[in-house]
Formats: C-alpha cells, structure tokens, sequence
C-alpha cells in the first residue's frame, strides 16, 4: 500500500534560538513595537468598557485585578477571563477562610491552614 504522507501545520518557534545580540535586540524590540501598535487603536477605546475600580490595596488583589485589565486592553480575552477567576477563586477562599470556625471541646476556634489547603484537593476513586 502507497500510504499519503501526512500534512500538518506545525508552530515553531526558533527566537530563543537567535544570536544575543544588539541587532536581535533590536529587531525583537520593533517586533514588539508594531504588536503593541497594532492593538492600540482597539486598546485605547476598550477603556471606556471598563468600570471604575475601587480596591483596598491589600494582598494580591490589586495586581491580579490590574493585570487582568491589562490583559482586557490588549485583547487577550480569554487569559483575563482565567485570571478574574483567579482573583474570584482567592476572593471566596479568603471570605470562607474568614468566617468559618471549628468547635471541639472548647471555644470556636478557626482551623488550621492546612484544613483550608485540603479545600483544593480531589481525591478521584479508582475503579
């Protein structure tokens, strides 16, 4: 049998690979110039699609949540609806964290942190 060879698309990446150099440099920075370029137009009119944010700067909120309007701006869409999960998920778990507490014996007490890790854990059963 005279098998077809398959065709496939294929990305390769071979930048790492270029000399560390001040041409490459250079060329690398025009790469990203004309990318930042050509989403600005789009970027700066998203702004307005934003609402105002209001944030106590405490713990990683703020730079999860600025990082995620960033990612917004440039039109990653898909990696800012990820890391609004992110900031979601912590949120939940700081609330959760919060509010919850164990009786045993004697008076309330919150549970140990690593009570507070097992909430990530999955065990799946084996069949």
């Amino acid at each position: 049998m005279n098998e077809q060879p398959q065709v496939m698309d294929i990305f390769l990446d071979l930048l790492p690979n270029l000399p560390k150099n001040d041409q490459t440099r250079e060329s690398f920075r025009q790469l990203l110039r004309q990318r930042f370029e050509d989403v600005l137009t789009d970027a700066v009119e998203r702004v307005w699609d934003l609402p105002p944010m209001v944030v106590k700067p405490q713990g990683e909120y703020l730079t999860l949540l600025l990082e995620a309007r960033a990612l917004y701006l440039t039109g990653h869409f898909y990696s800012c609806v990820a890391m609004c999960g992110i900031v979601g998920e912590r949120l939940v778990k700081d609330v959760f964290r919060a509010s919850v507490l164990v009786q045993q014996g004697g008076a309330p007490q919150p549970p140990p942190d690593a009570a507070f890790n097992q909430l990530e854990r999955v065990d799946w059963a084996r069949t």
